[in-house]
């Protein structure tokens, strides 16, 4: 899509490295969280392939600081809550974040 859009996306893998299909990604806008509250679902986003999610800020590149957290299935955080920066430029409009287990739940 060119330039046409900005989205936070990434891919959460297992211990063995395996995708995880059904986990929540919650996206807030850390400026404004009424603003933007929403969950991207793993698995949901197919032109990433499994354990691939993707959440579409907009049309165009935009600056921005949303935090990103990973949840069970079943509603859980099973991850820190992390800082995302993104920048108006068509260069730099998909911020991707990659969930790694390194740990059992």
């Amino acid at each position: 899509s060119g330039c046409d859009w900005a989205s936070i996306a990434g891919i959460v893998t297992g211990l063995e490295g395996e995708a995880l299909n059904g986990y929540r990604v919650r996206i807030t806008d850390a400026t404004d969280a009424s603003s933007l509250d929403v969950e991207a679902f793993t698995g949901a986003a197919a032109g990433l392939g499994d354990g691939g999610f993707e959440y579409v800020l907009g049309n165009a590149p935009r600056s921005g600081r949303y935090d990103v957290q990973l949840f069970s299935p079943a509603g859980a955080p099973v991850s820190d809550q992390y800082r995302i920066v993104t920048r108006a430029t068509c260069a730099e409009n998909v911020a991707i974040i990659n969930f790694i287990q390194i740990e059992p739940f």
